[in-house]
């Protein structure tokens, strides 16, 4: 920037507590409140008609929502005397217990060498953030900075006219946080809207400065219009009123007088011109009061609206009617196509607001003048020779003169064209009114940048909005998944421990039982039915241990297969004959219905027992007495299709959904001694296999248990196995 501003605002913050707890890692609501106080601090830094105060007023919103203990930004600039990179302090925000530096004499004009950060210019200059722990920082950074009691930082560039102008950086000296990159893209782009502020802000002095030496001129007017007077016999004198201008042109009048071989006159010799001088100093004294009031109205406008439309359209109103012209109008993407986007016209003639202009050798030569930064000024133009579609343009709409500038900033992209028009007759363009245009044009240009950065940080902050509520649903997925396997845990220890500890408790009473009617004798007569209970209630803990194993082994590496081709009927006949005592026992009817001259199927016999033994056992486990199922088998597609149909009574759709889950129990279940593992095997068999299985059921009327199986390979198949 070409003045020197330092600002420091020191804003209480009454959430601090000092602590020693690590920092904890961002929770979405931070990445929502995080996304929000950038939208403030953009808002604040681009509405607020005193720039210092708008700044200042968004490090304070950066420093809340992101906890740091300091905010503060740096210009990067060369050296006034040596051209070497030093930095300076420029604005500052800090908490109540950290101690401003806004006004240490060691931190402005310092070079980036002494502090042994120059790494960071280049990094800076890439578009690169730097942010980390000080004692993780190289090359002697963290001896630089862990003197200031810096513990965690973050620095993110502030380009300016596509330059690096200076850093933002974010200091955190109580806790050894990782900034993450999300916090880095969201503050990367509120240093992209500083950027533009500062350039608006560079923009608007030169406009000041400019404004201040066109008044010095204008209140010289009649001096530098009227600086020789011609006398009768030919000779020519200079005014003593020129003596006023001396300061504007660094000349003496004894130079120009002998540059023009004139003579000083006094004020008596200009007497009669001075109603003259006075009449057109107070009508151009009028003139600049209206154009500085015009462009003070349009800087106050874009600071205080994003409003595009209403910016337009108020723009060309004004312009029409401060230079009694016929027609103003905007024109926009004159790099592509030419498309008018705000006009002010006459009644008298046509608008041209519908208007396109897609003529590209035209185009190709707007883009050339006005790239090139310069203005397109016809007074005439009957008297000038266009192009084809630009002298139709002139003659469709009536032009008889017009002035064109550029709506751009300098060192930015060419943004559309500031047109005004004059269509009743020729007209000649005065200097201060070009002057007016090209500085609105400037104007424009920043109210266009400021409304598509605001436009950019609404659409990050809509995605980032988007990303953290995907990401919360996520997160409240995973934990409901958790919560899930936690409740099925306390299912699987509960049912582990009432299934191992039963069948011990058991033999502890029996044993206790027999030791205490001994009678002190050394050897105890056992019964055959307690041997074989004890038998009984071994083997079970026994299968259930090996199921375990089993689950964990078909899980890690799959299930050993042995196949041979098998012939279904004499395999469930061998299995019902072994189910009679069970059927018995609960008055159910087991019924073989596979057909004996059904095909063989490629399978391992020993695990195609395995399943239909869990599916027989899961009937009657989960059914009360008097059960009847039936086993059939049909050839579908290729594969044969075998189904256990039962008459007990059914499952629910949820139930058919989980029947085939790790550590699922069926809430009906009698006598189960298993844990859920049963019909797991089942479906890990049968997909071993290359078969599907499921079931089908509704509640009262009973359950089909169902699964598929390839048919037996030939021998050649068999072979290449």
């Amino acid at each position: 920037m070409n003045e020197t501003i330092s600002q420091s605002q020191k804003i209480p913050y009454p959430e601090e507590r000092v602590s020693t707890t690590p920092y904890v890692k961002a929770s979405p609501m931070y990445c929502s409140n995080l996304l929000q106080g950038v939208a403030e601090a953009t808002h604040q830094l681009l509405t607020n008609s005193d720039f210092a105060v708008g700044v200042n007023q968004s490090l304070a919103t950066l420093g809340r929502v992101t906890g740091a203990d300091q905010v503060y930004i740096f210009e990067i600039h060369p050296d006034s005397e040596t051209c070497e990179l030093t930095f300076s302090q420029r604005f500052e925000w800090t908490k109540e217990f950290v101690t401003p530096q806004i006004h240490n004499p060691y931190l402005q004009n310092q070079a980036l060498t002494a502090y042994r950060i120059s790494r960071w210019y280049d990094d800076l200059q890439a578009g690169k953030a730097i942010r980390g722990l000080i004692g993780e920082l190289p090359n002697g950074e963290p001896e630089v900075l862990a003197p200031k009691q810096i513990r965690s930082i973050l620095v993110v560039p502030i380009p300016c006219n596509g330059k690096l102008w200076g850093l933002i950086g974010f200091d955190d000296r109580h806790y050894d946080r990782q900034w993450s990159k999300d916090e880095e893209a969201c503050l990367i782009t509120m240093a992209a809207s500083v950027g533009k502020a500062i350039a608006h802000q560079q923009t608007t002095e030169t406009l000041r400065q400019s404004e201040l030496r066109l008044q010095q001129i204008t209140a010289n007017v009649p001096g530098m219009i009227f600086p020789f007077l011609q006398r009768s016999e030919g000779s020519q004198a200079l005014p003593d009123a020129c003596s006023d201008c001396r300061g504007l042109f660094k000349l003496e009048l004894e130079a120009i007088l002998a540059a023009c071989g004139g003579e000083l006159i006094d004020s008596d010799d200009r007497k009669e011109n001075n109603i003259t001088e006075r009449k057109q100093a107070e009508m151009t004294q009028r003139l600049v009061q209206e154009r500085d009031r015009l462009l003070a109205e349009m800087a106050l406008r874009i600071r205080k609206s994003l409003d595009l439309d209403e910016i337009f359209n108020t723009t060309v109103a004004e312009v029409r009617s401060f230079l009694k012209a016929d027609r103003v109008f905007i024109a926009s993407d004159v790099t592509e196509k030419g498309r008018v986007v705000a006009e002010s016209v006459e009644p008298n003639y046509a608008p041209i607001i519908d208007w396109v202009l897609d003529d590209q050798s035209s185009l190709e030569e707007m883009r050339t003048l006005f790239e090139a930064n310069q203005v397109r000024v016809v007074e005439d133009t009957t008297q000038v020779t266009v192009h084809p579609a630009i002298a139709s343009y002139y003659r469709d709409y009536h032009v008889k003169a017009v002035v064109a500038v550029p709506i751009r900033v300098e060192g930015d992209r060419l943004l559309g064209a500031l047109i005004v028009h004059q269509c009743r007759g020729a007209r000649r363009w005065e200097p201060m009114e070009i002057a007016l245009l090209e500085q609105l044009g400037t104007q424009v240009a920043i109210a266009i940048q400021q409304s598509c950065l605001f436009q950019q940080v609404q659409e990050l902050n809509a995605n980032l909005e988007c990303q953290v509520r995907e990401r919360t649903a996520q997160l409240e997925q995973k934990m409901q998944e958790v919560q899930e396997l936690y409740e099925l845990k306390d299912v699987f220890l509960h049912a582990v421990s009432h299934d191992l500890r039963t069948p011990l408790t058991g033999w502890l009473l029996v044993l206790q039982n027999l030791l205490a009617n001994s009678n002190e004798q050394r050897t105890i007569p056992v019964s055959r039915s307690i041997l074989e209970r004890m038998i009984q209630s071994s083997d079970r803990q026994l299968r259930l241990i090996n199921s375990l194993l089993e689950v964990h082994t078909s899980e890690v590496r799959g299930f050993a297969l042995h196949r041979e081709p098998v012939q279904l009927h004499s395999l469930i006949q061998e299995i019902v004959e072994d189910f009679e005592p069970l059927c018995v026992k609960n008055q159910a009817i087991l019924i073989n219905q596979i057909p004996s001259e059904l095909s063989t199927v490629n399978a391992d016999p020993l695990q195609m027992r395995r399943v239909f033994e869990n599916l027989l056992t899961n009937a009657f486990n989960h059914n009360p007495p008097g059960l009847t199922m039936i086993l059939r088998a049909t050839i579908e597609e290729q594969v044969i299709r075998c189904t256990i149909e039962d008459n007990g009574v059914g499952m629910n759709p949820e139930q058919c959904d989980r029947a085939f889950e790790l550590y699922v129990r069926g809430s009906q279940a009698r006598r189960s001694t298993g844990i859920g593992l049963g019909l797991y095997l089942c479906r890990q068999i049968v997909q071993a296999h290359g078969g599907k299985i499921g079931v089908t059921s509704s509640p009262g009327a009973g359950a089909t248990f169902w699964f598929t199986l390839p048919f037996a390979m030939s021998p050649e198949a068999e072979g290449s196995d």
